[in-house]
């Protein structure tokens, strides 16, 4: 297979039926109050061309998926790997599975894991330096990077500030 880069993700289908084996209670996304079945699907970025498709139980949390997630990836023989994934694979233990591979990844840190505070506290006291801004849709951003350690291995952490939502005095940040 040639060298190509891909995205994971995975989806929740809720469901009234009654046969499935694999439809289960768990989180749901949507806030509906049925059970449901997760589908993953990794897919070449370039072709936007599945490459496998994967049905999880519906209790399955994402951030136990990965494990499955990569023992599948290895079987592609792929070169480059990026995994792009919502805060629900954060985990230590999923940065050193996906580090000790190999594969890179962007994966949002959610506010309730202690790096965020102080990520968060500590570039929010910088000056605001105007060649790390950017506007998108029609707000104003400051981009800031660190480097923070995760189980002793040293990772990027991109923090974006949104100026209009400080000086508003909303706590996160979308």
């Amino acid at each position: 297979m040639d060298s190509q880069s891909d995205s994971r993700d995975i989806t929740s289908l809720s469901s009234y039926s009654e046969l499935l084996n694999y439809i289960e209670w768990g989180y749901n996304r949507d806030s509906e109050r049925l059970p449901q079945i997760n589908l993953g699907m990794i897919y070449a970025e370039d072709s936007h061309m599945p490459l496998h498709y994967q049905v999880y139980p519906g209790s399955i949390r994402d951030v136990s998926a990965l494990k499955n997630i990569l023992s599948y990836l290895s079987h592609f023989s792929l070169s480059e790997i990026l995994f792009v994934s919502d805060r629900g694979f954060y985990s230590t233990a999923n940065f050193s599975d996906m580090d000790g591979v190999g594969i890179k990844f962007i994966i949002p840190m959610p506010g309730t894991v202690s790096a965020f505070e102080t990520l968060h506290s500590e570039n929010q006291r910088k000056p605001a330096n105007p060649n790390n801004a950017f506007v998108l849709k029609d707000a104003v951003f400051f981009h800031a990077q660190e480097q923070i350690k995760v189980n002793k291995a040293p990772f990027q952490a991109h923090i974006y500030f949104n100026e209009q939502t400080r000086t508003d005095g909303y706590a996160e940040y979308p």
